[in-house]
């Protein structure tokens, strides 16, 4: 049975890193972004929940249309189509390696996006957590 698979999952994995490549350099940028925010919440700086469900709307929307994108393109960055896909142990490869990245981009957007959408939150509490009056 595994004498007909035509990739090892070793194989797959480095067909992603290889279509990440150019992006390397963004990703850190933006994993870094992420590890400071997620800094300065711990710190009870900036944003609250407030935003959750948008920002984890947001996130989610981001995170399909990556899935989208790199489904369409993984297999042209292995150098083979769409057509050249055999089994279902290809098309599962394909489907969760887009998926990984649609998951992690959503993942590397959340928090800023958290960030941001819960900042006009948190500073229109008053001293002791009542709303201001205008």
């Amino acid at each position: 049975m595994l004498d007909v698979i035509p990739y090892t999952p070793l194989e797959v994995l480095v067909v992603i890193v290889e279509f990440l490549r150019p992006v390397l350099g963004a990703i850190a940028v933006v994993a870094v972004a992420d590890i400071v925010l997620l800094g300065l919440s711990a710190a009870g700086i900036g944003g609250s929940l407030r935003g959750l469900g948008w920002a984890l709307g947001s996130a989610l929307g981001v995170g399909a249309v990556v899935f989208a994108v790199a489904l369409a393109l993984l297999p042209a960055a292995s150098g083979g189509s769409w057509g050249s896909i055999q089994g279902t142990t290809d098309l599962f490869a394909v489907t969760a390696g887009a998926l990984g990245l649609g998951l992690g981009a959503a993942a590397a957007v959340f928090p800023p996006l958290q960030f941001i959408l819960g900042m006009g939150a948190a500073g229109q509490r008053g001293r002791h957590g009542q709303r201001r009056q205008a």
